[in-house]
């Protein structure tokens, strides 16, 4: 009797408490549709991310996790046999009222040793409030950091990422801060932040002199510096919310928006993420955008976009949102009578039954007097995308496979998981903070696209990779472990777990890119 063959492996084997990764995040309750009621979704709930690097200076990737308001975020060091312990008493334990979503380990000041810059960010309270503040953390070379708050210029903004590079070429690292959300105005662009390096880890606002058109660019989710022209200076792709994927070309550390030239300026859409690899081995660094997908009621494209506004509809001096798709050549209200009038009273009373309202337009509603005055923000491309480089400075898009679209992607990692010299991607995301009309954005489950080389994508079935990411997913990151230690995926949940993926090795290189 022939036996059936056996099933392969697993790639991924989940083990986080058998080394030592036990954290649970917390997010404190509340409710962001109080103050906005026709929020898209909670703005709150954006953590925590996660960044890796040697904190203590032994040759061992460590791990840095934000917390929620009122949990201190946790630095674990890795230990040589590749397990982890949580590391004692942190400057940053002093604040843990802030909600420290991002982090970036870089070497500030270098002196050879893994410095950290930790991130606040959140929606409950004013921009104004000192819970906003940015914090920098001096490495003392063995992992013990002491907050140095006279490095960083005054910066007033709700953060959720950062990325490091030297954009000036004289040899130190520069910082930009992305602005993620401005408090109970969105969608109002928050100012984000191009921190020039002074060389001794003290840094100054150069964003208005530098990159004047990166100051408020949108609600930004996420950067990359990367060599987008070949000339050897890295240039920055910022992607956010209600935002094109935008490229902002360095120019002897001077930045220009180019988007437009490099056919960019057509992907407005919700991007929560990006990474940027050669994924067609052309020589050319290409552009992955994590979108949220075709798994919604959202489906903004070219023809038909989703529309939002914002300005003070009804004049009680607060503006208020307003989301709109068309049909039939007419803009309509995506949110019904119930749920508008709770954010503008005014609706009852002109439109005193449910029918008079479905049978009017926007403009009816709002008038196109203040739709006119309003903040007005479109998204045309919803699919999470591949924008591959022709090495001349023009991107075409290139939609990931409809597996990649069941749900937001918040985190990429593009590395070899098969062993055979192509670029894959590892990817996650979901969003359980949608408004009580949307259902929750949860089939997310962590997918794994194996590169053919070329450009092109399958998804690889969960049974073959064992990679399960189904809580509600905001950041990844890959880990190097000890030479005889399989490297690690990590997966940051809001308000549970991390989780973390052990990687069995390929007979082929493995590596992060």
């Amino acid at each position: 009797m022939d036996r059936a063959p056996e099933k392969p492996a697993p790639t991924f084997t989940e083990m986080a408490v058998d080394i030592g990764l036990e954290f649970q995040h917390r997010e404190n309750p509340y409710n962001d549709f109080d103050l906005e009621p026709l929020l898209p979704h909670k703005q709150s709930e954006l953590g925590p991310t996660l960044c890796t690097g040697d904190a203590n200076g032994d040759g061992l990737d460590d791990i840095f996790i934000g917390g929620g308001h009122g949990q201190a975020p946790r630095l674990f060091a890795q230990k040589s046999d590749g397990t982890f312990s949580a590391a004692a008493s942190q400057p940053w334990d002093r604040h843990a009222e802030q909600e420290t979503v991002g982090s970036l380990f870089f070497d500030a000041d270098t002196d050879g040793d893994q410095d950290l810059l930790v991130l606040a960010g959140g929606n409950e309270d004013d921009l104004r409030d000192p819970i906003y503040t940015q914090r920098f953390y001096l490495n003392t070379g063995k992992g013990v950091f002491d907050e140095a708050s006279d490095r960083l210029p005054p910066m007033m903004t709700s953060a959720l990422r950062a990325a490091a590079a030297d954009i000036d070429n004289d040899g130190d690292l520069d910082v930009f801060i992305g602005g993620r959300t401005t408090p109970a105005h969105y969608p109002f662009a928050p100012r984000s932040f191009l921190l020039v390096n002074d060389g001794s880890g003290h840094f100054a606002d150069a964003t208005e002199a530098l990159a004047p058109e990166a100051m408020g660019p949108g609600l930004v989710t996420d950067m990359r510096f990367a060599d987008m022209d070949g000339d050897r200076d890295p240039d920055l792709v910022v992607v956010g919310e209600w935002m094109n994927v935008t490229w902002y070309r360095n120019d002897g550390g001077h930045f220009t928006n180019v988007s437009k030239e490099a056919g960019l300026d057509a992907t407005r859409g919700w991007w929560y993420s990006v990474a940027i690899t050669d994924v067609n081995e052309d020589g050319h660094p290409d552009i992955i955008g994590g979108n949220l997908g075709w798994n919604s009621k959202f489906h903004g494209t070219k023809e038909k976009p989703i529309h939002v506004y914002w300005a003070d509809f009804d004049d009680n001096d607060r503006h208020d949102i307003v989301l709109a798709k068309e049909k039939d050549g007419k803009q309509l209200p995506v949110r019904g009578r119930e749920c508008s009038s709770q954010q503008c009273p005014m609706i009852l009373e002109k439109f005193p039954t449910y029918a008079q309202y479905a049978h009017s337009d926007l403009a009816g509603i709002y008038t196109q007097e203040k739709l006119s005055g309003a903040l007005h923000l479109q998204a045309t491309m919803m699919l999470s995308t591949v924008f591959i480089n022709d090495g001349k400075g023009h991107f075409t898009a290139q939609a990931l496979p409809m597996m990649a679209q069941v749900a937001p992607i918040n985190a990429i990692i593009p590395m070899d998981v098969d062993g055979d010299r192509h670029v894959d991607l590892v990817c996650a995301g979901n969003n359980w903070g949608a408004e009580v009309e949307t259902a929750r954005y949860d089939a997310g489950t962590g997918l794994i696209l194996r590169g053919d080389g070329k450009g092109g994508f399958a998804p690889m079935p969960l049974s073959r990779t064992g990679f399960f990411a189904r809580g509600n997913a905001k950041d990844l990151a890959f880990l190097h472990r000890g030479p005889d230690k399989d490297p690690l995926i990590l997966v940051a949940n809001n308000n549970d777990i991390l989780q973390a993926f052990g990687l069995k090795k390929p007979k082929a290189g493995l590596a992060a890119r």
